[in-house]
């Protein structure tokens, strides 16, 4: 559930992941799906960003890469597997939340302990060009990373 109404960052809650990787990666990303769309920031100048995170030496990819989006927004995700890893050497995972932010339809605010350049918006990846993109090198590893989590999904059905 996220946690808009906080005006000070709470402490972070407990690591939640399905595996535990060493540090490998110089960044990390989180995809998080919301129904059809992912959500990402859009900054003031209306570009999209993936929620990236640093990693930090002492504790698993997951639970750097969890802690610092619910710092950064207040969704306490799960982190799940790694999809890929891009050419930049950032790792990019699986997260999934269950805060209800599949019905929201327009752009909502981080909270008050977050950047409050950004905002949250639910986007078909696929209908976005380099130019809606803060950092253009994403676009591709976003939808990339948006395949290898359908064909996971369908090979897990199966």
């Amino acid at each position: 559930m996220p946690l808009f109404g906080c005006t000070d960052l709470p402490a972070p809650p407990a690591c939640r992941t399905i595996e535990s990787t060493p540090q490998q990666h110089d960044t990390l990303a989180c995809i998080i799906k919301a129904d059809t769309d992912t959500l990402l920031w859009q900054n003031a100048g209306g570009l999209l960003e993936l929620p990236v995170a640093q990693t930090a030496e002492t504790e698993a990819e997951q639970c750097t890469l969890h802690r610092e989006v619910f710092a950064q927004t207040g969704i306490n995700v799960e982190v799940g597997k790694l999809l890929l890893t891009t050419k930049d050497n950032m790792g990019i995972y699986a997260c999934s939340q269950h805060a209800g932010l599949e019905g929201i339809g327009q752009p909502f605010a981080a909270p008050a302990w977050a950047n409050d350049n950004l905002s949250w918006v639910k986007r078909d990846v696929y209908q976005l060009t380099i130019r809606d993109m803060q950092n253009r090198d994403h676009l591709i590893p976003l939808r990339d990373s948006l395949s290898v989590l359908f064909r996971q999904s369908q090979t897990d059905k199966e």
